[in-house]
């Protein structure tokens, strides 16, 4: 598991196959060339280089097309002749990765490869053990495993495995093979393979690309690599519940009523959606234990426009490893994905990896958070799984997303990493923000076609996340400009997130030097590079308020520094005469209350 600690990286993913491929014995010190006894192929490298390749292009719409025709000429290389043959364990992973770069014409080749190679095979010696019958078996078992390799691969996108496409495979020289087992690689047999699969729900989960879609009715099949849900059905299919053998988490069930409230919404309120999610977490795993519910999140109303959302931990903290991302968020990105054409390529992806790994090493981030529409919400799952494998919370601005009303929405996600006995978990939480600014309203209405979510907005409540009894809120730019807003968490937080796309940083630098010291909280500020002030700000004089402070940079980089929550909370129990010559904080503003936080 340690090979997968890390995110894949273009970097050390896309180098030659060939440095995966071969495997050196050496009978002496490997600094002498005599010592070389023999040149073996690496199955075990070969199969961590093809897991790496799919899980790290799978997730962008495209990758360079000349890295791609490298990587399709090395695997076809790698898996030629007798080669093919010794690593047809690999046969599938080898078909998952090609569906999901849609090579057709790469998937008929190596189909094709592989039945001259299996057909061609001889007895090389005399022997009364290996019989021509036996032989024929041989061939017989490894076509038959060929075509569900095969079926494996159509059942993630049945709509593209046509009978045009799969009956190209036909026309070989078949005399030395039973036909009706070669017949098998042909439409009339692996599209109905394929659908069996996705109807016993025994395809690869984890190569889908939005979690849970698989349990769902799609009576006319579907494309489970499509990173589009406007067309999904988000209803579940009760058998598939009953009969799928494996585990669901708590992660990939939030994630999907998330989603489900963005494309097919309801009016039932956060409290009900909350506790819908630990329902079915219990009831797609046949856990009937009360002991669940006090270790999983719930939420309860503070008043009419703030809810609260408990995620409780083991561990409480007493400093906080913030990592604030520097990047340059482009607009035209968010424009592209409202008019759903987001921009996804590989390049992206890989400056998304880059930041994640770098929050792991060295002194590992506890929470991670990104600008304003900086995110493709296609990438959420990706996130989440990261979040919940490595224990990072994360906040990002999510890129506009448009829905069938063709209202323009902007979302700010939270995912908070939890924990219950042996199981990693992960909260998600998306946002709507409550005020567009004036210049957001102008992009959107200037557009025929596309319309501002005011009732949406209206509805909207701001959150107080309670987390490893951390309690912080989270602002998504123009709302911070709210006074209200701001003083409804005066003595409830120990700090308030705000993700911005934002020009006027004077104007928020002034917001957020008073919000530090009228709630009297740490602010992490994050704006896009281009205008910078991103930064921690802390309540104390004008010499030591910021904590950490940049802007500007082409790299893609994340800077990290910690905020220590024990001693601001002891310091805001002190009394006037003892906070009186404490240099760290400045004094607690008239008439502060304290929020009951331990």
């Amino acid at each position: 598991s340690s090979e997968f600690r890390f995110e894949p990286e273009s970097q050390n993913i896309l180098d030659d196959f060939e440095n995966s491929s071969y495997k050196l014995t050496y009978s002496d010190t490997i600094n002498k060339f005599r010592s070389v006894d023999s040149l073996s192929i690496d199955k075990l490298g070969i199969s961590k280089h093809l897991s790496k390749l799919i899980s790290a292009t799978k997730i962008s719409n495209e990758i360079d097309i000349v890295i791609k025709e490298k990587l399709f000429n090395q695997i076809k290389e790698c898996f030629s002749g007798q080669r093919g043959l010794e690593l047809s364990s690999l046969w599938e992973k080898v078909y998952n990765f090609y569906t999901i770069h849609n090579a057709i014409e790469e998937i008929i080749d190596f189909t094709k490869e592989q039945i001259i190679s299996i057909i061609s095979i001889k007895q090389t010696d005399t022997s009364e053990e290996i019989t021509a019958e036996l032989l024929g078996e041989l061939k017989e078992n490894l076509l038959i495993h060929l075509a569900n390799c095969f079926a494996i691969s159509c059942s993630l996108n049945n709509l593209w495995f046509t009978e045009k496409v799969l009956n190209k495979i036909v026309g070989l020289d078949t005399r030395n093979t039973n036909n009706a087992i070669l017949n098998a690689l042909t439409f009339e047999h692996i599209e109905p393979k394929a659908k069996a699969i996705i109807k016993s729900n025994l395809l690869r989960h984890h190569l889908i690309y939005y979690p849970l879609l698989n349990y769902c009715k799609h009576e006319k099949g579907i494309n489970f690599l499509s990173k589009k849900l406007f067309d999904k059905d988000f209803n579940f299919d009760e058998k598939k519940i009953m009969y799928s053998p494996r585990f669901v988490h708590y992660n990939e069930l939030s994630l999907f009523y998330q989603f489900k409230n963005i494309f097919h919404p309801s009016k039932k309120n956060y409290k009900v959606f909350i506790h819908k999610t630990f329902e079915d977490y219990l009831r797609f795993n046949k856990l009937d234990s009360p002991l669940y519910e006090p270790h999983f999140p719930s939420s309860k109303e503070l008043n009419k426009e703030c809810i609260q959302i408990n995620v409780q931990n083991s561990k409480v903290p007493n400093k906080l490893r913030i990592g604030i991302v520097n990047s340059k968020t482009l607009l035209f990105h968010s424009i592209s994905s409202m008019k759903d054409a987001p921009v996804l390529n590989y390049e992206r992806f890989d400056e998304i990896n880059h930041i994640l790994n770098q929050s792991l090493k060295r002194q590992k981030s506890d929470l991670i958070v990104f600008p304003e529409i900086s995110v493709p919400y296609q990438w959420l799952p990706h996130l989440t799984m990261f979040s919940k494998k490595n224990n990072v919370a994360i906040i990002c601005g999510l890129e506009h997303i448009t829905n069938k009303e063709k209202e323009v929405l902007n979302y700010v996600a939270t995912i908070l990493p939890f924990r219950y006995k042996n199981y990693n978990n992960a909260f998600v939480d998306l946002r709507l923000k409550k005020d567009y600014s004036p210049e957001e309203i102008r992009q959107i209405e200037g557009r025929k076609g596309f319309i501002v979510p005011m009732k949406k907005m209206k509805d909207e409540s701001l959150r107080l996340y309670r987390w490893n009894n951390i309690c912080f809120s989270v602002f998504n730019c123009f709302e911070l400009a709210d006074i209200r807003k701001r003083a409804m968490f005066r003595g409830k937080v120990d700090f308030v997130v705000t993700v911005e796309y934002n020009r006027d940083t004077n104007y928020f630098s002034n917001i957020t030097d008073s919000i530090s010291r009228d709630i009297h909280a740490y602010i992490i500020q994050v704006n896009t590079s281009e205008y910078g002030d991103s930064r921690i700000t802390q309540p104390s004089d004008s010499s030591t308020k910021d904590i950490l402070k940049i802007k500007g940079g082409d790299n893609v980089s994340l800077i990290t520094s910690c905020i220590n929550i024990k001693d601001l909370r002891e310091f805001q129990k002190l009394n006037y005469s003892l906070q009186e010559g404490n240099k760290n904080f400045k004094y607690t503003p008239p008439n502060f209350i304290i929020e009951d936080r331990d």
